[in-house]
């Protein structure tokens, strides 16, 4: 049930064009990927989330989606990023 309601949330903030809640939402539908081990998913949503962080300069959440992406990373035994590389 938890990944029906983020992506509810993500549809919200994506109709609201509203960057910090799309950020959020990204963030937490990429942990629940994590969380059921479906980590070319969450790498997915962690990639979204770093490109807007990028581009509203937003440091935090810039980290957080790095952290994160790093995390998947190593889940998947995957040194190199090569899994997920874009």
């Amino acid at each position: 049930q938890a990944l029906t309601y983020h992506q509810r949330h993500l549809a919200i903030a994506q109709s609201l064009a509203h960057k910090q809640n799309l950020l959020h939402a990204l963030g937490n539908l990429g942990n629940v990927f994590s969380t059921l081990s479906q980590y070319a998913q969450a790498a997915d949503y962690y990639h979204q989330q770093l490109t807007i962080a990028r581009e509203i300069g937003d440091r935090h959440r810039e980290g957080q989606a790095l952290s994160n992406l790093g995390n998947t990373y190593r889940a998947v035994g995957d040194r190199t990023r090569d899994t997920y590389s874009r």
